[in-house]
């Protein structure tokens, strides 16, 4: 236990402590605690009302936490941070269930609008900038083939690619992913989770994904944590849940 602490506290991405959220008289977080590193996808899962998408919205500035912590390297506490500066500053992207396009914008013109974001972080040059945008396109050579579409005519895949490429665009450290496989046809759920994988692969991310999909869950994830009605009922490597029934309980209650 004590070295597992001791590599959390040195080289997570992401620290989560004791967070607990509320809307009105409703708790929708009691005390959640997390850790990601980068390089490392780890999943949320749990049923629905189980407090995946409050504990995201949290960790990226939409909601305020009235308890605990949130953390990113070398011990910076963002908790308070408005969401536009935990997109500057702590590079945090955030992909939220819905797509959330610019529906009446062309595919380029959503991607550039990230593009412009992640300028601003990493300073970089308008050929740079380019260079990222080739990077998208040859990640998700559907969206090459449609870049001058309105977003709105793309398919729920497609959708699904834009918004993940124009938050790759803002360099982040930490990406975080709500429910990116729902409504998606079974192919375009595969070419979108493999996606994401690579991505964390390849440019050492760390992210972290809510899933209801426990079978996908497990199949991408190397860790895992799994809401109840709020509240953190398992954590664990996925290869050794995999046959824990505790996870398939927490989906049933």
């Amino acid at each position: 236990m004590e070295e597992r602490q001791h590599r959390v506290e040195r080289s997570c991405a992401l620290r989560v402590d004791g967070i607990s959220v509320a809307y009105g008289p409703i708790r929708a977080l009691e005390r959640v605690s997390l850790w990601a590193d980068r390089g490392e996808l780890v999943a949320i899962v749990g049923a629905n009302g189980a407090g995946k998408s409050s504990l995201v919205k949290a960790i990226a500035g939409l909601v305020q936490p009235w308890e605990g912590s949130i953390q990113i390297p070398s011990g910076c506490d963002i908790t308070q941070l408005p969401p536009h500066l935990r997109v500057k500053q702590a590079g945090l992207a955030l992909v939220l269930e819905g797509r959330g396009i610019l529906a009446g914008m062309t595919v380029m013109e959503n991607l550039t609008l990230g593009g412009s974001v992640g300028q601003d972080r990493q300073a970089s040059t308008s050929a740079e900038v380019m260079e990222s945008l080739d990077s998208v396109f040859e990640l998700f050579p559907e969206l090459a083939k449609r870049k001058m579409a309105r977003a709105g005519d793309l398919s729920g895949g497609e959708q699904q690619m834009l918004v993940l490429g124009r938050a790759l665009l803002m360099h982040p450290a930490v990406l975080l992913v709500d429910e990116p496989t729902v409504g998606l046809a079974p192919l375009a759920v595969r070419s979108v989770l493999t996606a994401i994988r690579s991505l964390m692969e390849e440019r050492d991310l760390c992210v972290l994904l809510v899933e209801q999909n426990l079978q996908l869950a497990l199949e991408v994830a190397s860790r895992m944590y799994v809401l109840d009605r709020g509240r953190l009922v398992l954590e664990g490597l996925t290869k050794e849940l995999r046959e824990d029934r505790r996870v398939a309980e927490a989906y049933l209650t």
